[in-house]
Protein backbone atom coordinates (compact mmCIF):
# COMPACT_ATOMS: atom_id res chain seq x y z
CA UNK A 1 0.00 0.00 0.00
CA UNK A 2 1.06 3.25 -1.14
CA UNK A 3 -0.39 6.48 -2.02
CA UNK A 4 0.69 5.34 -5.57
CA UNK A 5 -1.25 2.05 -5.72
CA UNK A 6 -4.11 3.13 -2.96
CA UNK A 7 -6.58 5.51 -4.33
CA UNK A 8 -10.20 6.15 -3.47
CA UNK A 9 -10.41 2.68 -1.64
CA UNK A 10 -14.20 2.37 -0.48
CA UNK A 11 -13.93 -0.55 2.05
CA UNK A 12 -11.13 -2.19 3.53
CA UNK A 13 -10.87 -5.22 5.42
CA UNK A 14 -8.15 -6.42 7.40
CA UNK A 15 -8.33 -10.16 8.50
CA UNK A 16 -6.77 -11.27 11.75
CA UNK A 17 -6.11 -14.26 13.31
CA UNK A 18 -4.99 -14.84 16.94
CA UNK A 19 -0.87 -15.40 15.23
CA UNK A 20 1.16 -12.36 16.81
CA UNK A 21 2.03 -11.92 13.43
CA UNK A 22 -0.99 -11.12 11.73
CA UNK A 23 -1.85 -8.69 14.52
CA UNK A 24 1.35 -7.07 13.87
CA UNK A 25 0.59 -6.39 10.63
CA UNK A 26 -2.97 -5.24 11.19
CA UNK A 27 -1.02 -2.62 12.90
CA UNK A 28 1.28 -1.93 10.20
CA UNK A 29 -1.64 -1.78 7.94
CA UNK A 30 -3.39 0.63 9.99
CA UNK A 31 -1.01 2.95 10.38
CA UNK A 32 0.00 2.57 6.31
CA UNK A 33 -3.53 3.53 5.91
CA UNK A 34 -3.28 6.70 8.62
CA UNK A 35 -0.89 7.82 6.41
CA UNK A 36 -3.28 7.99 2.88
CA UNK A 37 -5.44 9.90 4.98
CA UNK A 38 -8.61 10.34 3.15
CA UNK A 39 -8.15 7.95 0.56
CA UNK A 40 -9.78 4.86 2.12
CA UNK A 41 -13.19 4.88 3.05
CA UNK A 42 -14.33 2.82 5.69
CA UNK A 43 -11.85 0.36 7.65
CA UNK A 44 -12.74 -2.94 9.22
CA UNK A 45 -11.41 -5.62 11.19
CA UNK A 46 -13.02 -9.28 11.00
CA UNK A 47 -11.64 -11.53 12.53
CA UNK A 48 -10.40 -14.99 11.05
CA UNK A 49 -10.88 -18.79 12.67
CA UNK A 50 -10.32 -17.26 16.32
CA UNK A 51 -11.11 -20.25 18.43
CA UNK A 52 -12.82 -19.93 21.72
CA UNK A 53 -10.07 -20.62 23.77
CA UNK A 54 -7.62 -18.53 22.38
CA UNK A 55 -10.10 -15.34 21.95
CA UNK A 56 -9.25 -14.22 25.84
CA UNK A 57 -5.94 -14.05 25.04
CA UNK A 58 -6.19 -11.70 22.10
CA UNK A 59 -9.18 -9.52 23.05
CA UNK A 60 -6.35 -7.01 24.29
CA UNK A 61 -5.24 -6.40 20.84
CA UNK A 62 -8.69 -6.64 18.92
CA UNK A 63 -9.50 -3.61 21.50
CA UNK A 64 -6.36 -1.52 20.56
CA UNK A 65 -7.04 -2.13 16.58
CA UNK A 66 -10.75 -1.55 17.24
CA UNK A 67 -9.58 1.93 19.21
CA UNK A 68 -6.89 3.01 16.34
CA UNK A 69 -10.35 3.64 13.67
CA UNK A 70 -10.92 -0.11 12.78
CA UNK A 71 -14.66 -0.88 12.69
CA UNK A 72 -15.05 -4.46 14.41
CA UNK A 73 -17.14 -6.36 12.00
CA UNK A 74 -17.58 -9.81 12.68
CA UNK A 75 -15.76 -12.88 13.13
CA UNK A 76 -15.26 -15.94 10.51
CA UNK A 77 -15.30 -18.61 12.94
CA UNK A 78 -13.65 -22.00 13.27
CA UNK A 79 -15.52 -24.67 11.15
CA UNK A 80 -14.46 -27.81 11.15
CA UNK A 81 -17.12 -28.79 8.30
CA UNK A 82 -15.69 -25.74 6.21
CA UNK A 83 -12.22 -27.88 5.11
CA UNK A 84 -14.13 -30.83 3.63
CA UNK A 85 -16.54 -28.99 2.01
CA UNK A 86 -14.20 -26.49 0.29
CA UNK A 87 -11.23 -29.54 -0.64
CA UNK A 88 -14.46 -31.52 -2.40
CA UNK A 89 -15.74 -28.47 -4.00
CA UNK A 90 -19.23 -28.30 -2.60
CA UNK A 91 -21.37 -25.03 -2.53
CA UNK A 92 -21.95 -23.82 0.59
CA UNK A 93 -25.79 -22.95 0.10
CA UNK A 94 -27.04 -25.80 1.84
CA UNK A 95 -25.25 -24.22 5.21
CA UNK A 96 -27.79 -21.51 4.97
CA UNK A 97 -27.92 -19.81 8.41
CA UNK A 98 -23.92 -20.92 9.89
CA UNK A 99 -22.60 -18.21 12.05
CA UNK A 100 -19.74 -18.37 8.52
CA UNK A 101 -22.74 -17.28 6.10
CA UNK A 102 -24.01 -15.15 8.84
CA UNK A 103 -20.53 -13.21 8.93
CA UNK A 104 -20.20 -13.37 4.87
CA UNK A 105 -23.67 -12.07 4.93
CA UNK A 106 -22.30 -9.27 7.33
CA UNK A 107 -19.59 -8.31 5.29
CA UNK A 108 -21.47 -7.97 1.59
CA UNK A 109 -24.23 -6.05 3.53
CA UNK A 110 -22.34 -3.32 5.09
CA UNK A 111 -19.57 -3.22 2.43
CA UNK A 112 -22.14 -2.72 -0.58
CA UNK A 113 -21.36 -5.91 -2.37
CA UNK A 114 -24.46 -7.18 -2.97
CA UNK A 115 -26.33 -4.47 -4.01
CA UNK A 116 -23.52 -1.79 -4.98
CA UNK A 117 -22.29 0.74 -2.94
CA UNK A 118 -22.33 1.17 0.75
Amino acid sequence: MSRRTTCNVDTLLILVTDNPLSLHSARRIQAVTEDLESRIGRKFLVTNMLRPERTERISRDLAELASSGLEPLCDLPYEEWLEAVVTEGKPLLPFDGSPLLVCLDKIISETGGRHGTA
